[in-house]
């Protein structure tokens, strides 16, 4: 038995598909400002390790800050490989998961510390100055 359906849809403005729509432009904009925002920051972070310290004014306070560029090194487990090699899906590890193949001896601490590597990172560091810090900048000055 065939069922034809005749449905006719008509799209009309209301305050929901209006609020809905300025929702998803707001999401655009927010990705746009974030990826600027990275970018600007890259640029800032390569700035100062290639100057070594910035002293940076911001307009109405007092004092100015000072900006470094700190190295920081964490270890990482590459979830994708192990994943891979021990037949499961990237997902499944996580804590009950580890624990289940743990109990059928599938995963090992050892083995663990073979699919982890060293990840990199730069961050970059903004204090406001200390006496010491302009008393070398006014040093600078005078020279």
């Amino acid at each position: 038995m065939s069922v034809d359906f005749n449905l006719q849809t008509m799209l009309r403005d209301s305050k929901g598909n209006g609020l809905f729509n300025k929702t998803r432009e707001l999401k655009k904009q927010i990705n746009n400002l974030q990826e600027q925002f990275e970018n600007v920051m890259e640029e800032l972070i390569d700035a100062v390790e290639a100057e070594g310290k910035i002293i940076a004014h911001v307009d109405g306070e007092p004092l100015p800050y000072v900006l470094t560029v700190k190295r920081s090194e964490r270890s990482v487990l590459d979830k994708e490989t192990l994943a891979s090699d021990l037949g499961v899906s990237q997902s499944s590890l996580n804590t009950d998961g580890f624990v289940e193949l743990a109990n059928e001896q599938k995963v090992t601490p050892k083995m663990l510390q073979d699919y982890k590597y060293k990840e990199t990172g730069r961050k970059l560091s903004a204090r406001k100055a200390k006496k010491s810090d302009l008393e070398i900048i006014f040093s600078r000055g005078k020279q």
